[in-house]
C-alpha cells in the first residue's frame, strides 16, 4: 500500500511538472503566433511601399525618356 502511495505522489509531482511546461509552452505559442503575425504585416506593408517606390521610379523614368525624346525630335526639327 505504501509503495501504491509512493508511486502516486511521484505521478502527481509529474503531472504538475508537466502541467506547468503546458503552460509555458501555450504562453511561447501564443507569442509567437503574435509575433509571425506581426512579421507578416509588416513584411506585407514593406512590400507594398516597395512596389509603390518602384511604381513611381518607373514614372519618373519613363518622364525622363519621353523629356529625352521630345528634345531630340525639337533639336532635329531646329537644324
Amino acid at each position: 500500500m505504501l509503495k501504491v502511495l509512493h508511486e502516486n505522489d511521484g505521478l502527481k509531482r509529474k503531472l504538475n511538472v508537466f502541467g506547468a511546461n503546458y503552460k509555458k509552452l501555450e504562453l511561447q505559442n501564443r507569442i509567437l503566433k503574435a509575433n509571425i503575425s506581426s512579421l507578416y504585416k509588416t513584411a506585407k506593408s514593406e512590400i507594398e511601399r516597395k512596389n509603390n517606390q518602384i511604381a513611381e521610379l518607373r514614372n519618373q523614368l519613363d518622364d525622363l525618356i519621353l523629356r529625352r525624346a521630345r528634345n531630340a525630335q525639337s533639336s532635329h526639327g531646329q537644324q
